[in-house]
């Protein structure tokens, strides 16, 4: 919705879009900005200005070699603290790896056991077959 310009007594009034008050539509109250329909911001001076102090930052003051060197050692501090996480997970993932090797050849040789296991059993079930065949003749 467009924000329209009020007309009363022949004078111009316009609401502001963040504080919504009425104000008379004059450089006093709003900044100009041909661009707009209207000529001026859609903002009232107030709001713009508290806008831009909120947002913009005074200059910093300048540091001293003492605070420079107290947030060195801040941010040495925590890329160790960074670094010892990084190598703990590091360690964990290496053992994990191995214990993953580790139970891989598990599987491998309970696998072989299993498939020697039905070798046996086709071996057994084939001389119990010759066995029956054998009684079975007499």
């Amino acid at each position: 919705m467009v924000n329209k310009v009020i007309e009363e007594w022949g004078f111009k009034y316009f609401k502001c879009k963040k504080c919504w008050e009425v104000k008379p539509l004059t450089p006093l109250y709003f900044y100009r900005n041909s661009a707009l329909l209207t000529g001026y911001t859609s903002k009232c001076r107030e709001c713009v200005r508290e806008e831009n102090n909120t947002i913009y930052k005074p200059k910093n003051k300048p540091i001293t070699k003492a605070e420079l060197e107290e947030e060195n050692k801040k941010l040495k501090e925590i890329n160790e603290s960074q670094n010892e996480e990084i190598q703990r997970f590091k360690d964990n993932a290496m053992q994990d790896m191995r214990e993953i090797t580790r139970l891989e050849e598990e599987n491998k040789k309970l696998k072989e056991t299993i498939k020697d296991h039905q070798l046996y059993e086709e071996k057994l079930e084939h001389r119990i077959i010759e066995f029956e065949e054998l009684l079975h003749w007499e």
